[in-house]
Formats: C-alpha cells, structure tokens, sequence
C-alpha cells in the first residue's frame, strides 16, 4: 500500500475514533430541545413548525428516521451529524487534491480531523455538520466544472446548495461564498457557458428552497424564517462596525490558545500569497470571505459564532498550504505523509486532554443533568413524589432524561410549577422529596428556595443537604429537608 495511502487511513481513523470517543457524552440543552419538541414529532410536524430556528428540518427528518428504527438514545439522535462530520474528512482532502495537490488534502484533513469545533459539532445533534458538509460539496462540485463542465453538474450544484438551506438558512453564507468566488474564475477564464451553468443552477437551488419550504411558510409564515426572536437587527451603522468582529467570532471557533492562532495565521497567510504556485485555480478560495461582511450589512445581523464553522476547512486548506510551501526543503517521500499523522494525532490527544470539548456554551451545555437523575433515582423510594428544581436552562436536558428513564413516579420539574413547588415543600419527607441542581458557580441557599413560599413558613425548619457533584463542581445536587 502506498504510505500517502496508510497517512490517509490513518488519519481517518483518528479522526473517526475522537469523534466516537464523544458521541455518547450528555446531552446539550440545545439538542435535547430539539429532539423533544421537534425530532420526535411526526414527519408533516417537523417540515411545517418553524416556531423556532432549533428546527433544522432536513437535520431534524433524519434524526427522526434514525430514532424510529434505533431508540433515542443519545447516538442515535446524534448519527446524522456524526456521519456528515465523518464524511467531511475524506472530502477536505478531496478538495485540497483537486485545488492544489494530494498532500494539502492530506494535511487539510489531519488538521480538520482535530479542530475541537468540528469535533463538537459531529457529536451535536444539530445540521452545524451538514451545512459544512454541503459546502465543501459545492466547492468541489464547482471545481470539476471549472475542469471539465458536464451537462447537469450545475444542476447537481443547485440541488447540493437547496439541501443546505433545507438545513438550515444560513446556508446562505456559504453559497455566496463559493458561487462568488466561482464566478470570478469563470469570468476570468471566459467560460461564458459555466456563467450560465451556474445562474442556472442558483435559479434551481431557490426554485428548490422554495418548496422544501413551503409547508413552512403555510403555518409557520415567512416571519417564522426571516425576523424571529433569535434574530436582532441593527443599523447600518451598527452593521458596518460590527465588521471586525467576524474575525473574533471566527476565532472563538477554534478554541486555541493565543500562540496556536498566531501558528494558524502565518500558514494561512503564507497559503494565501503562495496560492498561485501550487493551486490549479487563479483565485485563492478565501476571496469568498468577501462576501461575508457584506452579507451582514444587507442583512443587518450578526449570526451566531457558529455560523461560520464553514470556514475552518478552509483555514486548514490554506494552512496546510502555507507550511508545505514552508517547508519544501524537507521534501522527501513520507515526510509530509508522516508529519500529517503526527498532526492529526497531537491535535486529537490535546482536545481528549485539554478538554476544550466541554468549553462550549453556544449549545447550552447541561452538564449534571443525567447524573443528577441517576442518583436522585437512587436516593429515593419508587413511590416517591419527587420535585426538582433547577436552572431553566437544564429543562430540556432534564425533561429529556427523564423521558429515557423508567420512574413509577416521573419527578416534576418546579422551575415551572411554583405551586406544586409550595405544596410539597411544606409536606417533605421520606415520600416526599425536593432536590436542587445547581449549574455553574451557582450555589443554592434557603432565602432563594424559600423566597416564593408563604411568609407563614419558617425558613429555621429547613436545611440544605449536599448529595453529589458533577463535571469538577460545574453541577451539583442538594436536597431540601425538614429539620426533625
């Protein structure tokens, strides 16, 4: 076998095995609300209730499949993003061979294969994964037209395009940025027939959209898509200052530490300005970027960080790009190859020992959740009635477990039946019982659990009990009980 065949699979496999290492890790607040109110549901539910944009309804169907056939257990709802961000690999080196040469494909990947990002949102059951899926697709796609157009390539590159909005609509950042930088080289290069090719292939994508979305628009409405809560728009003025934060939100993605970034930049940067002696295209794909700035000043919003996760790939194209072209002298057979695994590998082993992976707050971590119901489980008769309060932000996570969890008597979550909340504070025993999880630095005193009950009840009658702890004290468990 040849050795830049063995540093592929090997890498590969890295890249698989860390994403594996995470797939069963606790469910997200984000994810657990999505499966629950909208993946669960029947198939005509998800494809017409926009009621939020957690809904990434081509995401969302396949979960759906998956779950009816597998369980809901947590790697069943999150198989559809674990295979698009497996299947994202082989197709960074792909694109990299096709821009430049077999080896930035390589290094494309090992570097891909360990971007704690893309790590988080292959075991995310959100549509993240497929939407950078889809744009790698298109880019290639684009790239073998440019070589050799064929009838219906166009065509497959608007239907590609069609399913990343039926995604999720920010799919629209993507496309402009690939078809943008695609047509500069077609006009370039005066293939008037690909600029028909794609504008007719654009056409096809929208048709598209248009009526993956129209059960949406029918009761949801176009509002649902375009201005809802999670939306804020601003000025102009507002938009055009908030350009130079594109580039922090895009770093925040890679939670690095600040001399990695510097390491990353000066491979980008050297990729950018040597593009031309390596790649089978004038323009560097980065001149997409763009289209991004102004995209946000039509719009007037400000995506979420996350939006621009499409963008890594290619960073790590560039990069690989620029320390090939750094390192040239070393130039020999299995080298790079070698060197490509040893990338692959290092960034893997710092993301498990770091844990960078559970740094993320933009999905709504929930960690203690699932241990906090084990252990309340075991804690407690079968018979008991159990009350739980906690932060808002746990609901989801909480309703989901509890949901995948055999209770004779399912607990209530109180944050959101104060009532109940009262009435079983003032009748607590061994059958009745209260716990608190905490999240966070959060701790729990008797003035803030008793600030809702009648001013009759006295708070010296309580105390706190601590159970367990969670996550290196990020969530803990207590118990409220009567002092005898």
């Amino acid at each position: 076998m040849h050795k830049s065949m063995v540093a592929y699979v090997l890498i590969l496999f890295v890249g698989v095995g860390i994403r594996l290492n995470y797939l069963a890790r606790a469910m997200y607040a984000d994810e657990a609300y999505t499966f629950l109110t909208y993946a669960s549901q029947s198939i005509r539910q998800i494809i017409q209730d926009y009621s939020q944009p957690n809904n990434h309804i081509l995401h969302s169907i396949g979960v759906h499949l998956v779950t009816d056939v597998l369980g809901s257990s947590p790697v069943s709802i999150r198989l559809v993003a674990f295979i698009a961000g497996v299947l994202l690999l082989p197709c960074v080196y792909e694109l990299g061979r096709m821009l430049y040469a077999p080896r930035v494909g390589l290094w494309g990947m090992a570097i891909c294969s360990g971007l704690p990002a893309l790590i988080m949102y292959s075991v995310n059951a959100r549509g993240y994964s497929m939407v950078v899926l889809c744009f790698i697709v298109l880019a290639m796609v684009g790239v073998k037209q440019l070589q050799h157009a064929r009838r219906g390539g166009w065509w497959l590159y608007g239907g590609i395009a069609s399913l990343g909005f039926f995604t999720i609509p920010v799919m629209l950042y993507p496309v402009a940025w690939v078809s943008f930088w695609l047509v500069l080289e077609i006009v370039r290069a005066r293939q008037w027939h690909n600029l028909r090719g794609i504008l007719t292939g654009l056409t096809f994508g929208a048709v598209l959209t248009v009526l993956w979305y129209i059960p949406v628009l029918r009761h949801s409405g176009l509002d649902a898509l375009l201005n809802h809560g999670w939306i804020t728009r601003v000025s102009w003025g507002q938009a055009i200052q908030q350009t130079p934060e594109l580039w922090g939100a895009l770093r925040s993605l890679l939670f690095w530490h600040p001399w990695m970034n510097w390491v990353m930049g000066l491979g980008v940067m050297v990729g950018i300005l040597t593009h031309g002696k390596m790649s089978t295209t004038h323009f560097s794909l980065a001149i997409g970027g763009i289209t991004l700035p102004i995209l946000v000043w039509i719009t007037r919003t400000y995506p979420y960080p996350r939006t621009w996760l499409f963008v890594l790939p290619i960073l790590a194209l560039l990069m690989s790009v620029g320390f090939l072209r750094l390192f040239t002298r070393y130039k020999r057979d299995g080298w790079f190859d070698g060197a490509a695994v040893l990338v692959a590998v290092g960034l893997c082993a710092w993301v498990m020992m770091s844990g960078v992976i559970y740094q993320d707050r933009e999905t709504g971590d929930a960690y203690g959740a699932h241990e906090a119901l084990a252990d309340i489980q075991r804690l407690t008769p079968p018979t008991a009635q159990i009350g739980i309060v906690a932060n808002p932000h746990l609901e989801y996570a909480l309703r989901y477990y509890i949901t995948q969890t055999r209770w004779q008597t399912p607990p209530e979550l109180l944050f959101v039946e104060w009532e109940t909340y009262v009435a079983l504070v003032e009748t607590l025993d061994e059958q009745h019982r209260l716990f608190i999880i905490t999240h966070g630095v959060e701790i729990p005193t008797l003035e803030h659990h008793l600030a809702y009950l009648d001013s009759s009840i006295n708070p010296s009658r309580y105390r706190l009990i601590p159970h367990e702890s969670y996550f290196n004290g990020r969530a803990s468990l207590w118990e409220l009980q009567i002092i005898e």
